[in-house]
């Protein structure tokens, strides 16, 4: 029984630790999300020709692509973690 304890003292050990790692990286995403309709409002409100807005566009967007790649990758990671921890052996 005693090891039945000490396991769930682990494994909640791990979850506060993954918690805060997946709250860290949410927020991260939340930033970038951010910033990225922050561009995109300013590139929108913006004088110029069509064709120069669009390929600030296609510039932010792909700026803003490059920016999310790490973060989610950070979570496929966590979410693996987390699978380990909730069912070990799966």
């Amino acid at each position: 029984m005693r090891r039945n304890h000490v396991r769930i003292t682990s494994i909640n050990d791990g979850c506060d630790g993954l918690l805060g790692e997946l709250q860290h990286t949410l927020a991260g995403l939340a930033n970038a999300e951010m910033r990225h309709e922050m561009a995109r409002e300013q590139i929108e409100r913006s004088s110029g020709p069509v064709a120069d807005k669009e390929r600030r566009f296609t510039q932010c967007d792909s700026q803003y692509r490059l920016e999310r790649e790490p973060y989610l990758k950070r979570l496929n990671h966590l979410q693996r973690h987390a699978r380990s921890l909730l069912m070990p052996g799966f």
